[in-house]
């Protein structure tokens, strides 16, 4: 049951909750275990919805999809590694 409400509950978060509550929540469903792809989901919708270009970075508007792309990738990484 824990493992349907979270992403739906990280979905929402995204657009209610402050940045740094949606990046904690997608820590966890990926602790959790969870399918990386919705955190990247979560990562775009944010992007699209509330970011702008940030000018000290050439005008790069994805942060949080690329940060939450690396921290899917990392998670896998360590659960493949750690599983073996």
């Amino acid at each position: 049951m824990l493992r349907i409400l979270a992403p739906l509950l990280f979905l929402g978060m995204v657009f209610v909750a402050p940045w740094w509550m949606s990046v904690l929540f997608a820590i966890l469903l990926l602790v959790m275990g969870n399918n990386g792809f919705i955190v990247v989901i979560g990562g775009i919708i944010i992007d699209l919805t509330f970011g702008t270009p940030i000018h000290s970075l050439g005008g790069f508007q994805y942060l949080y999809t690329t940060l939450f792309i690396l921290l899917s990738i990392i998670a896998w990484y360590l659960k493949r590694t750690l599983s073996e």
